[in-house]
């Protein structure tokens, strides 16, 4: 099966942005099936240490960027009565983790959000579904704690797209409402 590709660019904080790249895909490829969200950014430090605007910078791409591109794309999946729906969140939004605030607030928004939205579009078949991975070998984690971003022991991005394929393998009458995935023994 050969498959088609487009890409676009955008600043996910920006709902404008972001109705140009949907617009620019969808006029490529035609209306999607599957979303996932993925894009994020942290800022971390004590609570008090991080300033008032790296948070909003967090919360705007982390927890507003997944609302402005789900809200885009959300009436192709409603037309069509069926679609995926994947929020990628961290185990960090599962439980506040020090020195992370922003990030674990974003990311615990993220899952209220995604628990809110399946709930209102299982009528219309399309399931959506949060993962919460913990530690990946990516340029995210900091080169501080981690000495060997290749170790066998972390995550690898190919891991959790095995998982979302899996997932979205699943018979259209069945859904993961969220999952985690950890890495075995990262330190």
């Amino acid at each position: 099966m050969e498959g088609r590709a487009a890409y676009a660019t955008a600043d996910v904080s920006s709902l404008e942005q972001v109705e140009r790249a949907v617009d620019k895909i969808t006029s490529e490829l035609g209306t999607a099936d599957i979303l996932i969200n993925n894009a994020g950014i942290g800022k971390f430090g004590s609570f008090m240490d991080i300033d008032p605007k790296d948070w909003k910078t967090v919360i705007d791409v982390n927890l507003m960027g997944v609302y402005y591109v789900t809200r885009t794309v959300l009436p192709q999946l409603l037309e069509k009565n069926k679609g995926d729906i994947i929020n990628i969140s961290s185990t960090s939004g599962l439980r506040g983790t020090a020195g992370s605030s922003a990030y674990s607030a974003s990311k615990c928004g993220l899952l209220s959000l995604t628990e809110l939205l399946a709930q209102e579009v299982r009528k219309h078949n399309i399931r959506v579904s949060a993962l919460t991975p913990s530690m990946f070998a990516t340029e995210f984690v900091s080169k501080e704690n981690v000495q060997d971003h290749d170790s066998e022991k972390f995550m690898q991005r190919e891991k959790l797209a095995d998982y979302m394929l899996a997932q979205l393998k699943l018979h259209p009458s069945v859904f993961i409402p969220s999952s985690s995935l950890w890495a075995t023994n990262p330190f």
